[in-house]
């Protein structure tokens, strides 16, 4: 039997190539892979994952084409809007995790609603990252760690890991035990680069709205195979952070 880890990140990477290969059009790669996210969220709380990061707007998305843009914000609006009920009946805690300014006041409103919405559930922690760049969240915390230098609220030597990672736009957003990155690419593109720095990653050709719950059990066994040491000599348990 194998192991479940407690905190998972993916990487849903393949819908457009999905929709070229089916010769539907990129909103329709995009649509397939929000209704395959649903499928993969309800496996992960029948098996009691702990959290859930998913990689779903990026800070470089911006640069495709403004109808590719559009499209995309529209979904993420269509598809919160469609799933806070579900969320709160499934007892998941909803979490937005990047600078969520860039967006209309609309969709920034529906995000705070979400998250206090599902602020008293106590099941799975789902974190959607929108504008997210691992870039941007270290400078972001940076910035932040440097004001309360100069203004005096804290000493450079009482600055260390933790109190660096509670300024971070991922402040709410675990170490990552298994990272999951589909459609054959074997990067992490700026994603959560201070909370992957010991996680284990699975890198599967699948493209994501093909990626069932089959490939999730086959991520895990291969994850159950590994030993993670964090830089120790001796094997330590898997879900110790």
């Amino acid at each position: 039997m194998y192991e479940i880890p407690r905190k998972i990140a993916i990487i849903m990477d393949g819908n457009r190539r999905w929709a070229e290969g089916h010769k539907f059009t990129n909103y329709t790669g995009h649509k397939q892979g929000a209704k395959n996210l649903k499928t993969i969220i309800a496996e992960c709380v029948k098996l009691d994952v702990k959290e859930l990061t998913v990689f779903a707007f990026s800070t470089e998305n911006w640069n495709r084409e403004i109808t590719e843009v559009n499209s995309l914000i529209k979904l993420i609006e269509i598809y919160i809007k469609s799933e806070i009920a579900d969320m709160k009946l499934n007892n998941i805690i909803f979490k937005s995790i990047g600078d969520k300014s860039k967006f209309k006041n609309t969709i920034f409103d529906l995000l705070v609603s979400a998250e206090n919405i599902t602020s008293n559930n106590t099941g799975l922690k789902l974190n959607i990252c929108l504008n997210y760049g691992g870039i941007l969240d270290i400078i972001h915390a940076t910035k932040a760690v440097a004001n309360k230098v100069l203004n005096g609220e804290v000493a450079i030597e009482d600055i260390d890991i933790n109190f660096y990672k509670n300024h971070l736009l991922s402040s709410e957003v675990s170490d990552v035990d298994l990272l999951i990155r589909t459609s054959g690419e074997n990067r992490i593109s700026n994603f959560l680069p201070i909370q992957l720095s010991y996680s284990e990653m699975y890198f599967t050709e699948t493209l994501w709205p093909d990626f069932n719950k089959q490939m999730l059990f086959k991520a895990f066994d291969q994850y159950s195979k590994r030993e993670r040491r964090y830089g120790s000599t001796s094997k330590l348990s898997k879900n110790q952070n």
